[in-house]
């Protein structure tokens, strides 16, 4: 993490999302190989996925609703 003496980080959880959403996490992330689910996972983890998708989901949606508002 390289810090910037002009923009001091204010929280960890605010340097975190300034990092995740940077252009270089852009590239790298596109740069992994696509994951995907085998078939043959247990439904019990299946369900715990889709649980966590429709967390994310929710989540940015809500971001995308906030995104602009003061």
């Amino acid at each position: 993490m390289t810090r910037d003496p002009q923009h001091p980080v204010k929280s960890l959880p605010t340097e975190v999302r300034r990092q995740i959403g940077s252009e270089q996490m852009r590239r790298f992330v596109r740069s992994l190989p696509p994951f995907a689910v085998k078939p043959d996972v247990p439904a019990h983890l299946r369900d715990l996925l889709d649980e966590l998708n429709r967390a994310e989901k929710k989540t940015r949606a809500r971001d995308r609703n906030s995104n602009g508002r003061s």
